[in-house]
């Protein structure tokens, strides 16, 4: 344990990871940043975002990375999907504007848990 090279390289002697894609570094996508995006989308035009939007800001490589982004950032709140209003592609709003998207739309509020409310 006391060769100088094994501390430095690893006790494989591999001074770099090896393997597929090991040339490239991990991106890691501020969501703030995303959330700031459809806030001002929301603000310019009224409308949300969708993959597309993340691609050409540069927050996703691939179609595919984009909407699993988008989906996460839904299922953790950070984002909602107007449910009587299903579009293709699927469009997203910052949940902090919620109440005024909604009423801006004049779409009911849909219960975030129905499972508390009393059966008439």
């Amino acid at each position: 344990m006391d060769d100088p090279e094994e501390k430095k390289n690893g006790p494989f002697g591999h001074s770099k990871q090896e393997g597929k894609g090991s040339e490239h570094k991990r991106r890691y996508t501020n969501h703030e940043m995303i959330v700031r995006l459809a806030e001002e989308r929301y603000h310019k035009n009224g409308s949300g975002i969708t993959f597309d939007d993340l691609i050409t800001a540069g927050y996703a490589k691939k179609k595919k990375q984009a909407q699993r982004t988008l989906k996460y950032l839904k299922r953790i709140a950070k984002l909602i999907t107007l449910e009587n209003n299903r579009t293709n592609p699927q469009k997203y709003y910052p949940s902090s504007l919620r109440a005024m998207i909604v009423e801006n739309r004049g779409e009911k509020i849909v219960p975030l848990d129905t499972r508390d409310q009393a059966l008439d």
